[in-house]
């Protein structure tokens, strides 16, 4: 049984796109932030260990900095931004760390997921990409190489972030991770 407080970090994050992107065409950045501190409130408070959520969701938000950063000094993206931080828009940073967020709840099922539903949700990134990019929130400047890069550089993260999930679910079990 899915639990409610799976559902409401699904909903959260599922609304956090939507506003962040709107945000992003309109220059409104405040909704975004007020969706992301909602989530960024429950996914602390749903789940035990609220440190092991930061951790993940820490290095959701830094491999998302990386990752932007490097698609837009490639030339590949161009983010609609009133409001950046080192060169990468707040709404995309909070979308980022979103994600980060959904890891021990809504996402979980990724951590553990076999290849072929791993790269099913892999080859639909980019079509998020391709939509903000519709609404007039990120210019896909190169549509086939950004989209072979969204892929191989999330399926990076994801490979990633399953060994810091395995590694933080261990955490004090007294077992070792297998090599």
């Amino acid at each position: 049984m899915i639990s409610k407080h799976t559902v409401i970090n699904f909903m959260l994050f599922m609304l956090l796109w939507p506003v962040a992107v709107m945000g992003a065409v309109s220059g409104h950045w405040l909704p975004t932030v007020f969706v992301w501190a909602l989530l960024f409130s429950h996914s602390v408070l749903a789940k035990k260990s609220p440190e092991q959520t930061m951790v993940l969701s820490l290095f959701a938000l830094i491999f998302g900095w990386s990752f932007e950063f490097l698609m837009s000094s490639l030339g590949l993206l161009k983010h609609s931004s009133h409001l950046s931080v080192l060169g990468v828009p707040v709404w995309i940073l909070c979308l980022w760390h979103g994600l980060g967020l959904t890891i021990r709840l809504s996402n979980r099922w990724l951590m553990a997921a076999g290849l072929v539903p791993v790269l099913c949700w892999l080859c639909l990134v980019p079509v998020t990409y391709m939509t903000a990019a519709k609404w007039g929130a990120v210019d896909v400047v190169q549509p086939v190489m950004a989209s072979i890069l969204i892929i191989v550089c999330w399926g990076v993260m994801v490979v990633m972030m399953r060994q810091l999930y395995s590694r933080i679910a261990l955490q004090g079990t007294g077992k070792e991770l297998a090599s």
